[in-house]
């Protein structure tokens, strides 16, 4: 543990309640029970659909005596909260308010949000070689310590304008939407932001497409179940977990965050001890590297580190992270915190890397990598089913391409706030900036 550098979430004065401060359940790992299983393949190289990394997604709410309040600055920064990098190269970032760049949901934020800001000259966390020898020790990445490429999770743009939807995507235009009832069966509140309707495209449906995380396509498999679709119509972010359809109606048993790239975020985002689609709390998609983007040679964001809950610590979290996780098998003394970014060592070379391979290496230089969830498959990215260039016509070694990357490979970034945040229950209050209108929580 750190304790030295320990702050108690309290309420600030920006932030407000809204509702009921207790969540009818844990949330994306919200509570001790969670498992870390991903269902990811772990066979040889294959450039097929891998299945989805499993998050830890915890059972009931948990309460507690402890107060919730801001910790730190509760000030904005831009629209969204500052890693405390260089900031933006510019590149893709910065569309904002025009039709959709449908090459990745980070282009489409202003460039100064944290996956969207360079981490290559920041301080490195003064516990660093600490936490890194400890992940080290504990086993490593999961799946028997494998950076493995996990590509189960679907993003979707739609209501896009026609002739702007690449070919081979399920990406969708007006014509190809439909605004479909959500039905809240049981989501986290007041984390979550519930909408009457959600859209939905009505082309193209695969197995895994559509921007569903599921083996069933609409249909719940039974479990994490993402839905993440960019909406060109209303330019929001919408995320939703243990999401499925049924009877032309959309529901979730989990949580549904919804993001506005033209909201000037506070620091704590939606809240803290607010979980989102991830378990950290923050924003999701905009982590997914996408096969087109890989296919142009650059990826200018950060990406999205998945690890076991051993090696995770116990509830605990740091900017920009407003959520975490515990338990009885949960790390105690230097586990990695939700919202931990680790940055690859700038010297580091992979020997035969391909092109795509190399877009990765560089972006985890430059923007890092930080743990959102918890599962088993280290590096999340997005299926390609909702995009025009294929995995396996990038990847010569499929989910396997970086497997020569090792823990002791990187350093962990310094938090934007210098603090790491202890909780001790899992009440959110919700900042009054966050709430979407339209919605309820």
């Amino acid at each position: 543990m750190k304790p030295s550098r320990w702050v108690i979430v309290s309420l600030g004065a920006v932030v407000t309640a809204c509702g009921s401060s207790s969540k009818t359940n844990g949330g994306p790992g919200g509570s001790d029970g969670g498992s870390s299983s991903s269902g990811g393949s772990t066979g040889g190289g294959s450039s097929g659909s891998s299945a989805s990394s499993g998050s830890s997604s915890g059972s009931g709410s948990s309460s507690s005596s402890g107060s919730s309040a801001s910790s730190g600055s509760s000030t904005s920064s831009g629209a969204g909260s500052s890693s405390g990098g260089s900031g933006s190269d510019g590149g893709a970032c910065g569309a904002v308010g025009g039709t959709l760049n449908p090459i990745s949901a980070a282009s489409n934020f202003p460039c100064s949000w944290y996956f969207n800001q360079s981490v290559a000259a920041s301080a490195l966390d003064p516990n660093s070689a600490a936490m890194i020898s400890q992940l080290s020790s504990a086993g490593g990445w999961g799946n028997g310590n494998t950076f493995q490429i996990d590509w189960g999770i679907g993003v979707i743009f739609t209501n896009m304008p026609a002739g702007s939807v690449p070919a081979n995507s399920t990406d969708t235009t007006s014509a190809q939407t439909t605004e479909m009832p959500f039905v809240n069966n049981g989501v986290a509140t007041p984390d979550s932001d519930i909408p009457t309707t959600i859209p939905v495209t009505t082309a193209n449906v695969t197995s895994e497409g559509s921007g569903f995380e599921s083996g069933g396509g609409f249909t719940s498999d039974g479990g994490d179940d993402h839905y993440l679709v960019f909406d060109n119509a209303t330019k929001r972010l919408y995320e939703v977990y243990q999401a499925s359809v049924s009877g032309g109606q959309l529901s979730s048993t989990g949580s549904i965050a919804i993001w506005d790239p033209t909201i000037q975020y506070p620091t704590n985002l939606r809240g803290d001890v607010c979980t989102s689609a991830d378990a950290s709390g923050a924003l999701m998609a905009p982590l997914l590297a996408t096969p087109d983007e890989v296919a142009a040679g650059t990826i200018t964001h950060a990406l999205r580190l998945i690890l076991p809950n051993s090696r995770i610590e116990n509830k605990q979290y740091v900017r920009p992270a407003t959520h975490g996780t515990g338990g009885s098998g949960w790390a105690t003394m230097n586990g990695i915190p939700y919202g931990a970014r680790l940055r690859l060592h700038s010297s580091f070379t992979l020997a035969g890397a391909s092109p795509a391979a190399e877009a990765f290496i560089t972006a985890l230089k430059t923007y890092g990598m930080i743990l959102s969830d918890g599962g088993d498959i280290a590096l999340s990215v997005a299926n390609d089913d909702t995009f025009h260039n294929k995995w396996e016509n990038l990847l010569p070694n499929g989910s396997h391409e970086l497997y020569g990357i090792q823990v002791t490979d990187f350093d962990v970034v310094a938090p934007t706030e210098g603090t790491y945040i202890n909780f001790t229950s899992y009440n959110c209050v919700r900042t009054s900036a966050s709430l979407i209108p339209g919605t309820t929580q």
